[in-house]
């Protein structure tokens, strides 16, 4: 099965400093880099390593071409990829610490210039009962998910960054939702009821992961070790367009869990965000993932 991936694609500025800028410091960089990124690009990246078929939608400018070509050699369907002649493309300043730990100021440029008729475009193309992946990184996300609905597509949103946006969205049509301990406590306090019928897949950070089913489901799994990390960009997004791969393929939620968790320990001890991502072939040689 197809997976249209509705998101983001920025450009990151990443600097590697000892530690995260406190307020009012002036702080010296050890290196910079740009890179490409974005929520909604490294979650179509993951998806397309770990072994699904993957298309991403979505908005770029002129400066923002080599990320929709990046896409294209992991083999996602672009076309859903516009590139706008009056906008910039999204960009990321990523700050990187020695431990490993991050800090994000986003522009959101072409990605806020995502308009209802280009995610009904791209809507169209998917068979009734596949899944669309959303974050909340682009614009007309809400008409973005009522089209999804009507259409009978599964919707799994991550709904970051968390913002008070949220709550005005219409959540009891999500299928999935994949977040981290502080978005779900956002989630439950903005939205309650609403999505007392929805899965919730929770990131505990070093304690693993968490599944609530809709029906009642409960599976926990341990965080995977494969060594020190270096960068946790990107690692919520790998472990998102793992899962999500997962069960289209086949898996139940807890082997889906157990991949992603293998994934983004990979992810983390490398530099970067969407490079950052394993291939399922670094994965699917170790029997417990």
């Amino acid at each position: 099965m197809r997976v249209l991936n509705i998101g983001s694609l920025n450009i990151d500025i990443v600097y590697r400093v000892p530690h995260i800028v406190r307020p009012g410091e002036t702080l010296s960089s050890f290196s910079a880099a740009r890179h490409a990124g974005g929520k909604g690009l490294n979650q179509s990246v993951a998806l397309a390593r770990a072994g699904v078929e993957a298309a991403h939608a979505g908005a770029v400018g002129q400066d923002g071409l080599f990320l929709r070509e990046l896409l294209e050699k992991e083999h996602v369907d672009c076309s859903g990829i516009e590139v706008l002649r009056d906008e910039p493309t999204g960009c990321a300043v990523i700050q990187v610490a020695d431990d490993g730990e991050n800090a994000i100021v986003l522009l959101h440029g072409a990605n806020f210039a995502v308009t209802p008729e280009r995610i009904r475009r791209a809507l169209e193309k998917m068979p009734e009962g596949s899944v669309v992946l959303l974050q909340n990184e682009i614009s007309s996300l809400k008409e973005c998910m009522e089209l999804a609905a009507k259409m009978n597509l599964r919707i799994f949103f991550n709904p970051s960054p968390m913002d008070k946006t949220i709550g005005a969205l219409p959540l009891e049509a999500v299928d999935t939702f994949l977040v981290n301990e502080g978005e779900a406590r956002a989630l439950q306090t903005c939205a309650g009821e609403r999505i007392s019928r929805c899965n919730i897949l929770t990131t505990l950070g070093a304690r693993g992961a968490e599944y609530r089913g809709r029906n009642g489901e409960f599976v926990r799994v341990p965080a995977a070790n494969a060594g020190k990390a270096v960068d946790t960009t990107g690692a919520g997004d790998t472990f998102t367009g793992y899962f999500v791969a997962s069960l289209v393929q086949g898996e139940d939620p807890e082997a889906a869990m157990k991949r992603a968790a293998a994934a983004a320990a990979i992810a983390v001890t490398r530099p970067g965000a969407a490079e950052s991502i394993p291939y399922l072939s670094e994965i699917i040689g170790n029997p417990d993932k």
